[in-house]
């Protein structure tokens, strides 16, 4: 989901970009057809001029539409440098996937783990945040996390209610710099039974559903 909404995002800049081109195109094409137009019509003082004075004419009547390019060449530019950016940032990006792996019983009781998975690009210092309802945060350090690589993490105690949790990852890029990524998962209990559905669009959930989530640090 948050994937396909990258690519919306990056589909109606191109749009947008596709659209300017196209508008200053038709003002261009209208300009020129007017100057030569007008030419046509003052053909004859035109053959009187000087080659001089012709340089300075065709200079100003075409000057406008050599400036609308350039100005228009400029914030091209800009937008292809901030595309590659946006395209080097995302090719540093992990692409992680959190799925339940088993509730296992333990000394303590049963606890609950997890597997998140990394189809992205290499990130190291991954780190797990566990946080909903009566859950005390849980915090895992799981450390790096390579391109195809899995890794289980547990919470440490058996969630305590069915409803919504949230699983907030942080890494560290191969740049040095620092992103997070947040997935939501509902516990319910069937006939005794465990059943977690999760998803990385919170964008339907709201802070009230997760219930007593504890502030982060």
């Amino acid at each position: 989901m948050r994937h396909h909404k990258r690519q919306l995002a990056r589909a109606k800049k191109g749009k947008k970009a596709v659209n300017a081109l196209w508008i200053c195109s038709h003002i261009t094409a209208i300009y020129v057809s007017s100057i030569f137009i007008l030419m046509g019509y003052r053909f004859s003082e035109l053959s009187e001029m000087a080659l001089n004075e012709l340089g300075d004419f065709f200079a100003g009547a075409f000057g406008p539409p050599a400036f609308l390019w350039l100005v228009v060449g400029q914030v091209q530019q800009r937008r292809d440098i901030a595309r590659n950016a946006e395209a080097y940032e995302r090719s540093l990006e992990p692409s992680l996937l959190l799925d339940h792996s088993r509730t296992t019983q333990t000394e303590t009781g049963p606890a609950d783990f997890f597997i998140v998975s990394n189809h992205g690009a290499y990130c190291r210092k991954l780190t797990a945040r566990v946080s909903g309802h009566s859950l005390s945060k849980y915090h895992s350090h799981l450390g790096p996390l390579p391109t195809g690589a899995e890794l289980e993490f547990g919470v440490g105690q058996h969630l305590p209610t069915d409803g919504f949790y949230k699983v907030t990852f942080s890494y560290e890029k191969q740049n040095g710099t620092t992103n997070e990524w947040v997935f939501a998962f509902i516990r319910n209990t069937i006939k005794g039974q465990y059943y977690f559905i999760v998803t990385d669009d919170l964008s339907l959930i709201s802070d009230e559903q997760f219930g007593d989530i504890h502030p982060e640090d």
